[in-house]
């Protein structure tokens, strides 16, 4: 049997996750966020990637070009499934590390756990940990609940809105 590599779960979860950003990113006018689909091609040697999501700062909009992204995104989020843990937490990781994404945040939903990574000084991802709250110095007062991601109705509309108003007050 096949391993399937996306699955509502995930899907929902992508989602939600795009459209806080999106929304956040749009208060703050700090970026844009793209999503699987879209190919980011950080090596002549490597496959494109497609990202679950892709966070683009307004320092980096130019390597948003016609067909792709060229070059690393500031941030990457993965939404493991059942096919994609090992690919996730592989290659993924070692071609976004060298690449040089400043951030990696990998969800899991089947552990109930994420893990953020964050790009040191000497090019290495040095993780967070397994974390109970999503934060990243690129965007200021962005603050996740985990727990929230967890949830069998995960927030909409104007409940990430709410969520992202919260995060600014």
């Amino acid at each position: 049997m096949k391993k399937v590599s996306n699955n509502p779960q995930h899907n929902f979860i992508v989602f939600s996750i795009a459209q806080l950003l999106s929304f956040y990113l749009s208060y703050e006018a700090l970026g844009k966020i793209l999503t699987d689909g879209v190919s980011m091609y950080i090596s002549d040697k490597k496959p494109a990637r497609q990202p679950d999501v892709i966070v683009l700062l307004n320092e980096n909009l130019d390597k948003i070009k016609t067909t792709r992204i060229e070059g690393a995104a500031d941030i990457v989020v993965e939404v493991v499934s059942l096919g994609s843990n090992t690919i996730d937490r592989g290659d993924k990781f070692d071609e976004y590390e060298k690449a040089g994404v400043q951030k990696y945040w990998l969800i899991d939903p089947i552990r109930k756990s994420v893990s953020i990574y964050t790009l040191d000084a000497d090019g290495y991802y040095q993780q967070l940990g397994d974390t109970k709250t999503i934060t990243s110095q690129l965007l200021p007062n962005f603050v996740l609940d985990t727990q929230i991601l967890w949830q069998d109705d995960l927030p909409t509309g104007p409940a990430l809105v709410k969520l992202v108003e919260t995060m600014l007050d």
